[in-house]
Protein backbone atom coordinates (compact mmCIF):
# COMPACT_ATOMS: atom_id res chain seq x y z
CA UNK A 1 0.00 0.00 0.00
CA UNK A 2 1.29 3.49 -0.44
CA UNK A 3 0.60 6.50 1.62
CA UNK A 4 -1.55 9.42 -0.43
CA UNK A 5 -0.93 12.57 -0.20
CA UNK A 6 0.10 15.81 -2.80
CA UNK A 7 1.78 18.75 -2.12
CA UNK A 8 0.31 22.22 -3.67
CA UNK A 9 2.89 24.78 -5.05
CA UNK A 10 1.34 27.42 -2.86
CA UNK A 11 2.49 29.43 0.37
CA UNK A 12 1.38 31.21 3.45
CA UNK A 13 -1.30 30.28 5.80
CA UNK A 14 -4.70 31.36 7.30
CA UNK A 15 -5.80 33.48 10.15
CA UNK A 16 -6.41 34.61 13.36
CA UNK A 17 -8.08 37.17 15.39
CA UNK A 18 -6.91 40.65 15.99
CA UNK A 19 -5.11 42.41 18.91
CA UNK A 20 -6.21 44.84 21.12
CA UNK A 21 -4.48 48.38 20.42
CA UNK A 22 -4.52 48.21 16.67
CA UNK A 23 -7.28 50.07 14.97
CA UNK A 24 -10.13 47.94 13.79
CA UNK A 25 -11.43 49.96 10.99
CA UNK A 26 -14.19 49.06 8.60
CA UNK A 27 -13.24 47.05 5.52
CA UNK A 28 -11.76 48.45 2.52
CA UNK A 29 -9.94 46.44 -0.96
CA UNK A 30 -6.14 45.86 -6.40
CA UNK A 31 -8.12 46.44 -9.78
CA UNK A 32 -10.51 43.30 -10.66
CA UNK A 33 -8.89 40.22 -12.78
CA UNK A 34 -8.29 41.51 -16.34
CA UNK A 35 -9.48 38.71 -18.68
CA UNK A 36 -6.43 36.55 -19.26
CA UNK A 37 -5.44 33.28 -21.66
CA UNK A 38 -4.86 31.50 -18.54
CA UNK A 39 -5.44 31.29 -15.02
CA UNK A 40 -3.29 33.99 -13.11
CA UNK A 41 -2.93 31.22 -10.16
CA UNK A 42 -2.01 28.88 -12.82
CA UNK A 43 1.15 30.92 -14.36
CA UNK A 44 2.25 32.28 -10.88
CA UNK A 45 2.25 28.41 -9.84
CA UNK A 46 4.25 27.45 -13.12
CA UNK A 47 6.68 29.46 -12.57
CA UNK A 48 7.34 28.48 -9.26
CA UNK A 49 7.44 25.04 -9.66
CA UNK A 50 10.10 26.08 -12.55
CA UNK A 51 12.20 28.11 -10.28
CA UNK A 52 12.51 25.11 -7.93
CA UNK A 53 13.28 22.95 -10.64
CA UNK A 54 12.42 19.65 -8.68
CA UNK A 55 10.73 16.68 -9.71
CA UNK A 56 8.71 17.44 -6.41
CA UNK A 57 7.61 20.65 -7.45
CA UNK A 58 6.36 19.58 -11.21
CA UNK A 59 4.59 16.53 -9.54
CA UNK A 60 2.79 19.31 -7.31
CA UNK A 61 1.65 21.37 -10.14
CA UNK A 62 0.82 18.77 -11.90
CA UNK A 63 -1.65 17.85 -8.80
CA UNK A 64 -3.01 21.35 -8.71
CA UNK A 65 -3.32 21.83 -12.90
CA UNK A 66 -3.49 18.55 -14.81
CA UNK A 67 -4.36 19.77 -17.73
CA UNK A 68 -3.60 22.33 -20.53
CA UNK A 69 -0.45 24.24 -22.19
CA UNK A 70 1.36 24.12 -18.73
CA UNK A 71 0.58 20.87 -17.52
CA UNK A 72 2.07 19.41 -21.08
CA UNK A 73 5.10 21.28 -20.22
CA UNK A 74 5.29 20.80 -16.78
CA UNK A 75 5.24 16.99 -18.24
CA UNK A 76 8.36 17.92 -20.22
CA UNK A 77 10.26 19.10 -17.57
CA UNK A 78 10.15 15.89 -15.74
CA UNK A 79 10.87 14.03 -18.56
CA UNK A 80 14.12 16.13 -18.64
CA UNK A 81 14.65 15.33 -15.54
CA UNK A 82 14.44 11.46 -15.41
CA UNK A 83 11.03 11.01 -13.82
CA UNK A 84 8.89 9.31 -15.84
CA UNK A 85 5.15 9.09 -13.70
CA UNK A 86 2.78 6.01 -14.64
CA UNK A 87 -0.05 7.46 -16.02
CA UNK A 88 -2.12 5.26 -13.34
CA UNK A 89 -0.69 7.38 -10.49
CA UNK A 90 -1.43 10.68 -12.46
CA UNK A 91 -4.57 9.65 -12.94
CA UNK A 92 -5.30 8.23 -9.22
CA UNK A 93 -4.24 11.99 -7.80
CA UNK A 94 -6.69 13.90 -9.90
CA UNK A 95 -9.91 11.37 -8.88
CA UNK A 96 -9.73 13.28 -5.05
CA UNK A 97 -10.22 17.02 -5.68
CA UNK A 98 -7.34 19.12 -4.06
CA UNK A 99 -9.56 20.52 -1.76
CA UNK A 100 -9.77 16.95 -0.33
CA UNK A 101 -6.04 15.92 -0.49
CA UNK A 102 -3.92 16.52 2.68
CA UNK A 103 -0.52 18.17 1.94
CA UNK A 104 2.55 15.77 2.72
CA UNK A 105 5.68 17.35 3.99
CA UNK A 106 8.87 15.87 4.37
CA UNK A 107 10.34 15.36 8.56
CA UNK A 108 13.19 17.76 7.70
CA UNK A 109 10.35 20.35 7.31
CA UNK A 110 9.66 19.93 11.17
CA UNK A 111 11.31 23.01 12.40
CA UNK A 112 9.45 25.14 10.26
CA UNK A 113 5.92 24.03 11.06
CA UNK A 114 3.56 24.87 13.47
CA UNK A 115 -0.50 25.37 13.76
CA UNK A 116 -1.08 29.04 13.01
CA UNK A 117 -5.03 28.96 14.21
CA UNK A 118 -8.23 27.73 14.51
CA UNK A 119 -10.12 29.36 11.26
CA UNK A 120 -11.07 26.88 8.96
CA UNK A 121 -12.69 23.39 10.47
CA UNK A 122 -11.83 20.23 9.06
CA UNK A 123 -10.90 16.72 9.30
CA UNK A 124 -8.34 14.26 8.12
CA UNK A 125 -8.24 10.60 8.67
CA UNK A 126 -5.50 8.00 8.88
CA UNK A 127 -5.72 4.94 7.86
CA UNK A 128 -2.58 2.71 9.10
CA UNK A 129 -1.80 0.07 6.70
CA UNK A 130 2.17 -0.11 7.04
CA UNK A 131 2.09 -3.20 9.18
CA UNK A 132 2.94 -1.51 12.38
CA UNK A 133 1.70 0.35 14.86
CA UNK A 134 2.31 4.23 14.45
CA UNK A 135 2.00 7.24 16.62
CA UNK A 136 -0.10 10.71 15.48
CA UNK A 137 1.29 13.88 17.28
CA UNK A 138 -0.36 17.74 17.08
CA UNK A 139 2.36 20.39 15.96
CA UNK A 140 1.05 22.86 18.22
CA UNK A 141 1.16 26.68 18.35
CA UNK A 142 4.80 26.48 19.56
CA UNK A 143 5.91 23.95 17.40
CA UNK A 144 5.71 21.69 20.05
CA UNK A 145 4.45 18.33 19.62
CA UNK A 146 1.63 16.68 21.45
CA UNK A 147 0.26 13.52 21.80
CA UNK A 148 -2.68 12.08 20.04
CA UNK A 149 -2.57 8.60 20.60
CA UNK A 150 -0.98 5.41 19.21
CA UNK A 151 -2.72 4.11 16.02
CA UNK A 152 -2.46 0.07 15.81
CA UNK A 153 -1.88 -1.89 12.51
CA UNK A 154 -5.57 -1.91 10.52
CA UNK A 155 -6.89 0.80 12.79
CA UNK A 156 -8.04 4.02 11.41
CA UNK A 157 -8.74 7.58 13.06
CA UNK A 158 -10.85 10.76 12.41
CA UNK A 159 -9.62 13.76 13.80
CA UNK A 160 -11.63 16.96 13.75
CA UNK A 161 -8.92 19.85 13.35
CA UNK A 162 -8.50 22.90 11.50
CA UNK A 163 -6.79 23.36 7.92
CA UNK A 164 -3.47 25.01 9.06
CA UNK A 165 -2.58 22.49 12.36
CA UNK A 166 0.10 19.86 10.93
CA UNK A 167 -0.21 16.32 12.40
CA UNK A 168 3.38 14.19 12.37
CA UNK A 169 3.55 10.56 12.09
CA UNK A 170 6.10 8.40 13.51
CA UNK A 171 6.87 5.17 14.53
CA UNK A 172 6.63 3.46 17.88
CA UNK A 173 10.01 4.91 19.37
CA UNK A 174 9.10 8.22 18.24
CA UNK A 175 10.72 8.50 14.28
CA UNK A 176 9.68 10.77 12.62
CA UNK A 177 7.90 9.20 8.86
CA UNK A 178 6.13 12.03 7.41
CA UNK A 179 3.79 15.88 8.38
CA UNK A 180 0.67 16.15 6.76
CA UNK A 181 -1.34 19.56 6.68
CA UNK A 182 -5.29 18.49 6.74
CA UNK A 183 -7.17 19.64 3.58
CA UNK A 184 -9.90 22.23 3.02
CA UNK A 185 -12.55 19.16 3.10
CA UNK A 186 -12.36 15.86 5.09
CA UNK A 187 -8.94 14.52 3.39
CA UNK A 188 -7.62 10.65 4.22
CA UNK A 189 -4.28 9.88 4.35
CA UNK A 190 -3.53 5.61 4.00
CA UNK A 191 0.12 5.10 6.07
CA UNK A 192 1.65 2.55 3.88
CA UNK A 193 4.17 -0.04 4.08
CA UNK A 194 6.84 2.41 2.13
CA UNK A 195 6.48 5.40 4.92
CA UNK A 196 10.15 4.46 6.24
CA UNK A 197 11.60 6.84 8.73
CA UNK A 198 14.35 8.88 6.34
CA UNK A 199 18.03 9.44 7.45
CA UNK A 200 18.17 13.66 8.74
CA UNK A 201 19.93 15.92 5.82
CA UNK A 202 19.80 18.99 4.63
CA UNK A 203 17.49 20.68 2.34
CA UNK A 204 18.29 20.78 -1.32
CA UNK A 205 19.79 23.52 -2.69
CA UNK A 206 17.00 26.22 -3.16
CA UNK A 207 14.44 24.77 -1.26
CA UNK A 208 14.46 26.10 1.88
CA UNK A 209 12.01 25.14 4.98
CA UNK A 210 10.03 27.96 4.75
CA UNK A 211 9.54 27.78 1.00
CA UNK A 212 8.11 24.25 1.33
CA UNK A 213 5.94 25.24 4.23
CA UNK A 214 4.26 27.84 1.82
CA UNK A 215 3.77 25.66 -0.65
CA UNK A 216 1.41 24.01 1.23
CA UNK A 217 -1.29 26.63 0.58
CA UNK A 218 -3.79 26.97 -2.50
CA UNK A 219 -3.01 29.95 -4.49
CA UNK A 220 -6.71 31.38 -3.06
CA UNK A 221 -5.39 31.91 0.35
CA UNK A 222 -2.33 33.33 -0.81
CA UNK A 223 -1.39 36.98 -0.38
CA UNK A 224 0.57 38.37 -3.55
CA UNK A 225 3.53 40.13 -2.35
CA UNK A 226 4.64 43.18 -4.30
CA UNK A 227 8.23 45.03 -4.36
CA UNK A 228 8.45 48.47 -2.55
CA UNK A 229 9.27 49.67 -5.90
CA UNK A 230 5.50 49.17 -7.09
CA UNK A 231 4.28 51.19 -4.21
CA UNK A 232 3.38 54.25 -6.38
CA UNK A 233 1.57 52.05 -9.23
CA UNK A 234 -0.89 50.36 -6.24
CA UNK A 235 -4.21 51.89 -4.89
CA UNK A 236 -7.87 50.04 -4.06
CA UNK A 237 -9.95 49.99 -7.11
CA UNK A 238 -13.24 48.52 -5.87
CA UNK A 239 -14.84 47.09 -2.73
CA UNK A 240 -16.22 43.97 -4.78
CA UNK A 241 -14.87 40.92 -3.59
CA UNK A 242 -14.54 41.11 0.63
CA UNK A 243 -11.69 39.16 2.44
CA UNK A 244 -9.72 38.74 5.67
CA UNK A 245 -5.40 39.15 5.53
CA UNK A 246 -3.28 38.33 8.94
CA UNK A 247 -0.36 39.65 9.69
CA UNK A 248 1.88 37.89 12.08
CA UNK A 249 5.15 39.52 12.88
CA UNK A 250 7.79 37.35 13.33
CA UNK A 251 10.26 40.24 12.55
CA UNK A 252 11.61 40.89 15.70
CA UNK A 253 10.79 44.52 15.97
CA UNK A 254 8.00 46.82 15.48
CA UNK A 255 5.93 47.11 12.06
CA UNK A 256 3.18 49.63 10.74
CA UNK A 257 0.31 48.62 8.80
CA UNK A 258 -1.02 51.02 5.97
CA UNK A 259 -3.44 50.57 3.87
CA UNK A 260 -3.41 52.06 -0.14
CA UNK A 261 -6.66 54.09 -0.39
CA UNK A 262 -8.44 54.62 -3.47
CA UNK A 263 -6.67 57.92 -4.53
CA UNK A 264 -3.37 55.97 -3.93
CA UNK A 265 -2.50 57.11 -0.42
CA UNK A 266 -1.12 55.44 2.80
CA UNK A 267 -3.88 55.08 5.81
CA UNK A 268 -2.22 54.43 8.99
CA UNK A 269 -3.49 50.86 10.26
CA UNK A 270 -1.75 51.01 13.73
CA UNK A 271 1.56 49.60 14.81
CA UNK A 272 2.18 45.99 15.06
CA UNK A 273 4.34 45.15 18.24
CA UNK A 274 6.74 42.13 17.90
CA UNK A 275 5.29 38.46 18.48
CA UNK A 276 1.70 40.25 18.06
CA UNK A 277 -0.33 39.69 14.87
CA UNK A 278 -4.07 40.78 13.18
CA UNK A 279 -6.40 39.90 11.49
CA UNK A 280 -8.07 42.90 8.89
CA UNK A 281 -11.34 42.90 7.16
CA UNK A 282 -10.85 44.13 3.63
CA UNK A 283 -11.18 43.34 0.08
CA UNK A 284 -9.33 41.41 -2.43
CA UNK A 285 -8.21 44.34 -4.26
CA UNK A 286 -6.95 46.19 -1.49
CA UNK A 287 -2.93 46.70 -1.24
CA UNK A 288 -1.39 46.86 2.03
CA UNK A 289 2.18 48.36 2.62
CA UNK A 290 4.34 47.02 5.93
CA UNK A 291 6.48 49.85 7.36
CA UNK A 292 9.51 49.57 10.02
CA UNK A 293 8.97 51.18 12.80
CA UNK A 294 10.34 54.73 11.38
CA UNK A 295 8.24 54.70 8.21
CA UNK A 296 10.29 52.69 5.96
CA UNK A 297 8.62 50.38 3.22
CA UNK A 298 9.36 46.98 3.69
CA UNK A 299 6.95 44.50 1.87
CA UNK A 300 3.29 45.34 -0.13
CA UNK A 301 0.75 42.52 0.04
CA UNK A 302 -2.59 41.83 -2.02
CA UNK A 303 -5.20 40.12 0.08
CA UNK A 304 -6.34 36.51 -1.54
CA UNK A 305 -9.34 35.52 -2.86
CA UNK A 306 -9.40 33.40 0.69
CA UNK A 307 -8.75 34.55 4.08
CA UNK A 308 -4.55 34.64 4.10
CA UNK A 309 -1.87 34.79 6.24
CA UNK A 310 1.57 36.80 6.10
CA UNK A 311 4.40 36.02 8.75
CA UNK A 312 6.47 38.94 8.71
CA UNK A 313 10.04 38.00 8.75
CA UNK A 314 12.85 40.10 9.36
Amino acid sequence: MTVRFSVFVFAPFLAVSALAGLSSIAPFGVPPAMAQASDPAETSAFALAKELGTVDAWHAFINSFPSGFHADLARAYLKKLGDQPQAATVQAAQTVPPSAQAVGLKCTERKAMRSLDAGVKTKITFINASGSDRLVKWIDYDGKLQDNGRLKVGEQVTIDTYRTHPFLIATPSGDCLRIFLPGDERATVELGVDLQPAATTANAPGQPAAARVAQAVPASARAAERKCSERRGLRSKNSNEATKITFINSAGSDRILKWIDFNGKLQDYGRLNAGHQVTIDTYRTHPWVIETGTGNCMQVFLPAAQHATVELRK
